[in-house]
């Protein structure tokens, strides 16, 4: 299988954005419920944990007015990273 990459970017402060992303509270919203091993934890930067046999990661990006989120997974899984994103999306806004 092959790597996949999506984007967004959110009108919220990287912090919203690390937030929705790393704290479990925020997580079970966008990704159900469970435990992640976490690969890669670079404050504000980059969060990558397994899924599967493959690695899912995120890089985050200060842009004007907000967050550019990227999306990377080095193998292709039957998750919706799409609405995964606008998840995260929705859950780091309404922390503003």
């Amino acid at each position: 299988m092959t790597a996949t990459e999506h984007e967004i970017f959110v009108n919220v402060p990287v912090q919203n954005v690390w937030a929705t992303l790393t704290d479990p509270a925020h997580r079970q919203r966008w990704y159900g419920a469970g435990e992640l091993t976490v690969e890669v934890e670079e404050p504000m930067r980059t969060f990558a944990f397994r899924s599967g046999s493959g690695l899912v990661g995120f890089t985050l990006q200060i842009g004007p007015g907000g967050t550019r989120v990227l999306l990377r997974e080095t193998e292709r899984s039957p998750r919706d990273w799409d609405a995964a994103l606008a998840e995260i999306s929705e859950v780091a806004q309404s922390l503003s």
